[in-house]
């Protein structure tokens, strides 16, 4: 096997949400929390291979009965947490302390910046709960980012969005919806879509400050091709993507946990089918290519082309 050096590892702590979001990649399935004490395990496993960054993600992660505990125990044995969350949770004083306290990073997702808009992609009231919620964020000195999953319902909002970025003084980063889980064709950009996307990227990154963190204008390579991440889903499994892990999420649920370098053997095969997938004669005359030659190959797998 060719040597892999890991220097992130995402944990999907549970499937559970607050939230119903109509892109959401995760299929319906019971509601799992992945125990503490494997999370424990796969902690001390990192951090004894050498692990610097510790992804924490869901479903939506503060849902988790352990979920403050899980934190301090990734802090105290020394790692970098990010955190990927709808923010919802993210308003009680204890919870913003204890981010403050273990210099947590959050990553926030939203993918409208009005409360119309965000409704019909996330729910109602989403956006002015979240809104009070990001001003809490600034009010405790919480580093934040803002993330976008683009689609056809808020695709052309792209500028309002860094617009709203920019005034938070925070970075911001976009992605495009793919097809699974709960997303259908009605939702997946096409090629033009993405056009316009870059466009206004573009245009906007030069009247911005803040950080754009994109797949439109350059190649940015999805968890699943990097070597150097590793995904554990919220049954403890290793797999390549979180996302590509959905249509066999069951596939290993009752295994013992086994070390990470076990798991990275497992997880290698399908991360190098991943790396090496390149573009046909046949994608070029598909119009959803930009989805597979900007980073993120789960639509391809979802449409039988890998």
């Amino acid at each position: 096997m060719e040597k892999c050096k890991l220097e992130r590892l995402k944990i999907s702590i549970t499937n559970v949400c607050n939230l119903g979001c109509k892109h959401c990649y995760l299929i319906e399935d019971d509601y799992v929390f992945l125990s503490f004490e494997t999370i424990k395990s796969i902690l001390d496993d990192a951090h004894l291979n050498g692990i610097k960054i510790i992804d924490i993600t869901g479903g939506e992660p503060t849902t988790h009965p352990n979920f403050c505990d899980i934190i301090l125990y990734a802090y105290e044995l020394g790692f970098k947490i990010n955190l990927s969350t709808n923010g919802l949770n993210l308003y009680k004083d204890s919870i913003l302390k204890l981010l403050m306290s273990t210099n947590v990073e959050c990553h926030i997702s939203l993918d409208a910046v009005t409360e119309k808009k965000l409704s019909r992609i996330r729910g109602d009231g989403v956006f002015t709960q979240l809104d009070l919620v990001l001003k809490k964020l600034k009010e405790y000195h919480i580093n934040f980012s803002l993330r976008f999953s683009l689609n056809k319902l808020n695709y052309m909002d792209v500028s309002d969005m860094i617009n709203y970025a920019t005034n938070m003084g925070v970075n911001v980063s976009f992605g495009a919806t793919q097809l699974v889980g709960h997303a259908d064709q009605s939702l997946i950009l096409d090629n033009s879509n993405f056009i316009f996307v870059k466009e206004q990227i573009t245009k906007k990154r030069k009247e911005t400050s803040i950080k754009i963190e994109e797949c439109f204008t350059n190649y940015c390579p999805c968890d699943g091709a990097c070597m150097e991440i590793l995904s554990i889903n919220h049954f403890g499994n290793p797999v390549s993507c979180l996302m590509l892990s959905t249509e066999e999420i069951r596939k290993c649920n009752s295994r013992k946990f086994e070390s990470l370098y076990a798991m990275l053997n497992e997880a290698y095969k399908s991360k190098m089918k991943l790396k090496e997938f390149a573009l046909t004669e046949k994608c070029e005359s598909c119009e959803y290519n930009f989805l597979c030659s900007s980073g993120c190959l789960v639509t391809a797998k979802t449409m039988g082309c890998i």
